[in-house]
């Protein structure tokens, strides 16, 4: 299993969100991470698609619409599985608007406090 740049950096944004535990340095998070952003990249490349991205027309859009709501849902399938195997106290979250962050990690710091850190 390798990590990305990205995946290490989350982890570095968790802990400095205020979750704090043995898990900061786990190699298994951090490569759940990687996965995270890396579905979060097509996640967020299919819903600005679906919104008009200058590229795609209107009629490429309607033409493609079974294939690109099926992408997106299994794209959601993943991203939810790896948010279940997050640690305790990281909770992940979709949004649909491309103009924000679609993905993000609700973390609940030692106050419990909920901190958002969003995923590019």
């Amino acid at each position: 299993m390798q990590t990305t740049e990205r995946g290490r950096q989350l982890l570095h944004d968790l802990y400095r969100a205020g979750h704090e535990g043995t898990w900061q340095q786990s190699h298994n998070t951090a490569y759940t991470l990687s996965l995270i952003s890396r579905h979060a990249k097509t996640y967020r490349r299919l819903a600005e698609i679906q919104c008009g991205d200058g590229i795609h027309s209107g009629e490429w859009v309607n033409a493609h619409a079974e294939w690109l709501e099926k992408r997106e849902a299994q794209v959601e399938r993943r991203l939810r599985a790896l948010g279940d195997v997050l640690p305790d106290g990281v909770t992940l979250e979709l949004q649909g608007d491309p103009r924000g962050y679609l993905v993000r990690l609700i973390v609940t710091d030692a106050n419990g406090i909920p901190r958002t850190v969003g995923v590019d």
